[in-house]
């Protein structure tokens, strides 16, 4: 694992537009999307600006190594995580350690490719707002993809004032596109496949959880 800061990050993810606000962590660059969410908390009972997880259903899944499924070729994706650069609020946390164990993402067709070849220990505060980590590289199916998921259990975590935070809808936590085209993965492309990630409270004063940007540069 190679941990990278917000000055020396290697790969600017510069493409985030906006988007509402689904489901939890996900969002996109790129092709039509956004980070996440604007730093706005989200409210309990609404569709836009709450983050809520899924069930995890899908009508057909490529699971686990580089390989790809379906027909049209393969992407290569050098797959990052960081911490967003504003309004991440991860400086309200002392303590904040994840485990990444899996990417899910949904194509137009719902086929869902799954990656879980690699576990991978991050701690988010030690990143900081910014602050980026290569998890892999991957070969996916070429095509449009209109979701995104993310496995990343919290495993320790504690507010700067000490108290231990309740967590609500993290895992998994995921993001389809809203009002945007689908992002699309062009066959023997080379791409840097980003997930950004920041935390808010659900409806203000709730439990914690996260929100997500996803997309390629």
């Amino acid at each position: 694992m190679t941990a990278r800061g917000p000055r020396d990050r290697r790969r600017v993810l510069s493409t985030l537009a906006t988007a509402g606000l689904t489901s939890a962590v996900a969002g996109c660059l790129g092709g039509g999307g956004g980070d996440g969410g604007d730093g706005s908390t989200p409210s309990r009972g609404t569709t836009a600006d709450q983050t809520e997880t899924t069930d995890g259903g899908d009508p057909a899944t490529t699971s686990g190594g580089t390989g790809t499924s379906g027909v049209g070729g393969s992407v290569t994706a050098d797959v990052s995580l960081t911490v967003r650069s504003s309004r991440s609020n991860i400086d309200q946390f002392q303590t904040f350690q994840t485990t990444f164990e899996a990417l899910e993402l949904v194509q137009a067709d719902g086929t869902v490719v799954r990656r879980d070849v690699t576990t991978t220990d991050v701690d988010l505060t030690s990143l900081g707002a910014g602050g980026s980590v290569d998890l892999f590289q991957t070969s996916l199916p070429a095509g449009e993809y209109t979701e995104a998921r993310l496995y990343l259990p919290i495993q320790n975590a504690t507010l700067t004032n000490g108290d231990d935070p309740e967590f609500e809808r993290t895992v998994p936590a995921s993001r389809e596109i809203r009002n945007g085209d689908p992002i699309e993965l062009q066959s023997g492309s080379t791409v840097d496949f980003g997930l950004t990630i920041a935390l808010l409270r659900i409806a203000g004063d709730g439990p914690w959880t996260y929100t997500l940007g996803w997309g390629i540069q």
